[in-house]
This record gives structure tokens, C-alpha cells and sequence, in this order.
């Protein structure tokens, strides 16, 4: 078996061995450079209308594991009521149904915890936008893994496969964003990981931005 991956290693395009580092490094900054006129007037559109209607703070903040399980701290424009990480195994525990929906998706439809505005952002997928920082300091990437789990879903249903899905950054977007996102199981969502892992590659993830923009568009499974 050792004889067989080193021959892998040997026999790939160099393009193949460039792209999931360098190559795909100079693809965020290239495109999120690019894209600034457009997300930044609007990020800073979004910050004033949540500053006025919910006040501070506006960005919601969590550890995640990013590239090797390596944690970073992601950004979200906030959209539930503060202190809301703390309500959830309380509203779990008062609700079997709602207790298993979140065993499926590792998210409610529904979530109480949610706010009017937090509502918008989350089914236009707004409520990301702020990981654009995150790509632009490394963090993550555009196209990867979904985007960022939390370690408390890599202990519950990634199991060994996180080390392998997290060879490369988290994404922004990427296969599980384009179809169906959080409407997906966990054992559908795992694996569209691990196949990305193996076709990643420049063509490959191009196709993964240019298919987020109508995904965004029709909410598929945004909540």
C-alpha cells in the first residue's frame, strides 16, 4: 500500500501538487480582491442596519477548526440573541423533535433563537459575508470543506474523516453550498467533502463559485 500512494505522489501533474496550496491561495486574494467593490460597500451596509436595529455586538465570533483541525476564529454577522450558544441544549432538552432535527443538520428551521434581521441574512446567506476576512487572512479558502464546523460536530459525526476532510481550509463555499447545504444529511455532507478532496483543482472550483451564485439566489436550504 506504501508503494502504491508514493507512486501517486510521483505520477501527479505539477499543476496537480501546485494548486491545493499556492495556486489556490492566489485564487481567494485574486477573486476577494476583485469582488471588493462589491462586498465591502454592502458589509458595511449590513454592519449599520444590525448596529441600529440589535445593537453591539455585530459580529458573532467561534472557534472552529480550520486547515489540520488548526483552530481560528471564524466571523458571522450575528443574527441570534445574545448568549445563544447557551440556550441551545436547554431548548434541546425541552423538545425531542427539535432534538432530533439537529442530530440531522446540525441546525432548526425554526430556531427561537433567531432574530427578525438574523432571519434576512441567514436565507440570503448575508450572514457569511464576514468570512471574506476570514479568507483574506488565511484562515479559509473560497471553495473547501464546509463551511467552518464547529468541534463539537467533529467529535459527533465526522469522526476519523476530519482529519482527512480538513487537509485543506474550510470553504466560504463548496460542494456541500451547492447542493442543498444544511437541508443535507451529515453522512451526505461528509462525503461530498471527501470527494472535493480529491478533485480539487483550480477548474473545479471555479465551477463551485460560478454554482453559488444561483444556490444563494434560490435559498436552497438556507435556515
Amino acid at each position: 500500500m506504501v508503494g502504491v500512494a508514493e507512486s501517486r505522489v510521483i505520477e501527479a501533474p505539477s499543476a496537480r501538487r501546485f494548486y491545493p496550496g499556492a495556486g489556490k491561495r492566489m485564487l481567494d486574494l485574486g477573486l476577494t480582491t476583485l469582488l471588493a467593490l462589491i462586498w465591502v460597500p454592502l458589509y458595511l451596509l449590513i454592519a449599520l442596519a444590525l448596529l441600529i436595529s440589535q445593537g453591539r455586538p455585530i459580529h458573532y465570533r467561534s472557534a472552529r477548526p480550520g486547515r489540520d483541525l488548526e483552530p481560528f476564529t471564524m466571523f458571522k454577522f450575528r443574527t441570534m440573541r445574545p448568549g445563544s450558544d447557551d440556550e441551545l441544549d436547554e431548548i434541546l432538552r425541552a423538545d425531542e423533535n427539535l432534538q432530533a432535527e439537529y442530530m440531522i443538520s446540525g441546525k432548526l428551521r425554526s430556531d427561537p433563537r433567531v432574530t427578525p434581521f438574523g432571519t434576512f441574512l441567514r436565507k440570503t446567506s448575508l450572514d457569511e459575508l464576514p468570512q471574506l476576512l476570514n479568507v483574506l487572512r488565511g484562515d479559509m479558502s473560497l471553495v473547501g470543506p464546509r463551511s467552518p464546523a464547529t468541534y463539537k460536530e467533529l467529535h459527533e459525526f465526522y469522526g476519523n474523516d476530519a482529519l482527512t476532510v480538513f487537509q485543506t481550509s474550510p470553504g466560504l463555499t463548496g460542494p456541500w453550498q451547492v447542493s442543498g447545504r444544511a437541508a443535507l444529511p451529515y453522512t451526505t455532507r461528509i462525503q461530498l467533502d471527501l470527494d472535493y478532496r480529491d478533485q480539487c483543482g483550480l477548474k473545479t472550483d471555479l465551477v463551485f463559485v460560478i454554482r453559488t451564485i444561483p444556490a444563494v439566489l434560490r435559498g436552497d436550504g438556507a435556515f
